[in-house]
């Protein structure tokens, strides 16, 4: 048991070296886990991430043999194993990913196809319910929401919010940022979706986010806020 905990942990330092921009020491951490637990496969793609990897690297290798063993433990089997696909669309876009920085392009595109095809079955995107939701959201947080609500929250000048469209370089200025000494690269919290949830529970039944940020008063916006400072300032170890 503590053995698993010291992998986790190591992947969760990887996580955390790579936001902070320390990317030679996140590798590092990666590896580790890897070489005591072969199976933790999203590390694999976390760890093709890290840089541009050349032809000769043996990390390839590595994925093909786990994807290899996947493949053919999902010809033999009569159901559906929901964790193996995870695993094989993380080995897909990881083999993917260091095939393209070997220039090995069709190779690159035939296992990027391979592992969105899974992500499409897998997760069944519904444009037009995806079109409702945000059309949902630009009505409730429009100007007047905004300007009724002036000085709700915190105050403190602690947080810098990273803003942007998937794929725009969010991550990498974050990385920049927490380059520096004084700045900490947080990642992405979870806490904006349990803020979210707790809207919900005060709104009561048949009143769901976001509607339910409307009836968010001021003194537990409040207290919303400051224990979300409160916990980057943990994070940041104040």
């Amino acid at each position: 048991r503590l053995q698993r905990c010291n992998k986790l942990g190591l992947e969760l330092l990887g996580s955390t070296l790579a936001s902070m921009g320390r990317m030679p020491e996140a590798e590092a951490a990666y590896l580790r886990v890897l070489d005591a637990r072969p199976e933790q496969d999203s590390v694999y793609r976390m760890l093709s991430r890290m840089r541009k990897f050349s032809g000769d690297d043996d990390l390839l290798e590595r994925i093909e043999r786990r994807l290899e063993k996947l493949l053919a433990e999902e010809r033999e089997s009569t159901r559906e194993d929901p964790a193996r696909t995870d695993s094989l669309i993380e080995l897909l876009f990881a083999a993917a990913k260091l095939c393209d920085d070997a220039a090995a392009y069709e190779r690159a595109f035939s296992l990027y196809a391979q592992a969105n095809a899974r992500v499409a079955v897998q997760r069944r995107f519904a444009a037009a319910r995806h079109a409702a939701t945000v059309e949902e959201h630009v009505r409730v947080f429009d100007a007047g929401f905004l300007a009724d609500r002036h000085g709700y929250g915190s105050s403190s000048d602690v947080p810098v919010l990273i803003v942007g469209m998937p794929r725009s370089g969010t991550t990498l200025m974050e990385q920049m940022l927490a380059a520096h000494p004084k700045v900490l690269g947080a990642g992405e919290l979870p806490d904006l979706h349990v803020i979210a949830e707790i809207t919900q529970r005060r709104a009561g039944a048949g009143c769901a986010y976001p509607q339910s940020v409307r009836k968010l008063d001021r003194e537990t916006a409040a207290a919303l806020g400051t224990r979300y400072v409160e916990r980057l300032m943990r994070e940041a170890g104040f």
